[in-house]
């Protein structure tokens, strides 16, 4: 079946839910959003959103990607503190 067969014949049977992450809001802007700050991806977060040197100064690997560097931070009971930042979702 070719794809435009495919589409001519596609019906929803169910819902569907697509979820877009910042992968596609960074592809669609990659100079930034309207007054130019830049959208951040799980790779350069610690860059583009400010916390890079508070996770340094808690002794915490810069380099993975950051939702590696929260669920480590999460699980890490030394770390606690740093969930409780002013902007974090746990304070």
């Amino acid at each position: 079946m070719s794809v435009a067969e495919e589409i001519s014949q596609a019906s929803v049977t169910r819902p569907h839910l697509v979820l877009v992450g910042a992968g596609a809001s960074k592809a669609a802007f990659p100079s930034g959003e309207h007054s130019g700050k830049m959208l951040p991806v799980m790779q350069d977060f610690v860059e583009i959103v400010p916390v890079k040197g508070l996770l340094k100064d808690a002794g915490i690997d810069c380099t993975r990607n950051f939702e590696e560097i929260y669920s480590d931070i999460v699980l890490d009971a030394n770390c606690k503190d740093l969930l409780s930042c002013p902007h974090s979702p746990h304070a």
